[in-house]
């Protein structure tokens, strides 16, 4: 009896180690938080996403791209940050803080259209959630991303 026991404890252990926490998106092997009732600046809301052991979101490709604006458009939130940034070389946009340069883009038309002011981006409403350079210091919504592997305390588990 104490080994069908064991065996069960483990087994659950081994299913939600590969979990989200609770009130997070999975999707293709990473956990997404839509902070979609905060206002925070793009330097806060990255702040905000280290405390949960992630990161503003990078978007690699249009698959994951079109996953986050049904998410946004199904919560009807406002402008959204996400993690890239032209802050360390003006017009030169990356992921931060990996500083992987920006591949894929979905930028409106006309964007990026401020490089010396307009240094963070966003995922516009007005838009359809299009990308758009804007200044790092207005409070809007934002979208933190980790990877599912890593180790989440046991009471955040789904």
């Amino acid at each position: 009896m104490i080994a069908v026991v064991l065996m069960f404890a483990l087994t659950v252990h081994a299913v939600s180690s590969a979990s989200c926490q609770l009130g997070w998106k999975e999707y293709k092997g990473f956990c997404y938080a839509f902070f979609t009732e905060d206002s925070l600046t793009w330097f806060d809301a990255s702040a905000t996403c280290l405390v949960y052991s992630a990161r503003l979101a990078s978007i690699e490709n249009e698959s994951e791209n079109d996953f986050l604006v049904t998410e946004l458009a199904a919560k009807n939130s406002g402008d959204t940050w996400v993690g890239g940034t032209s802050m360390l070389h003006e017009e030169t946009w990356k992921w931060v803080p990996v500083q992987k340069p920006i591949i894929y883009t979905n930028w409106s038309d006309g964007e990026p259209n401020s490089p010396e002011k307009e240094r963070c981006l966003e995922l516009r409403k007005d838009t359809a959630y299009k990308w758009n350079d804007n200044l790092c210091n207005a409070a809007q919504s934002f979208i933190c991303k980790r990877k599912m592997t890593q180790d989440i305390p046991e009471q955040n588990r789904k």
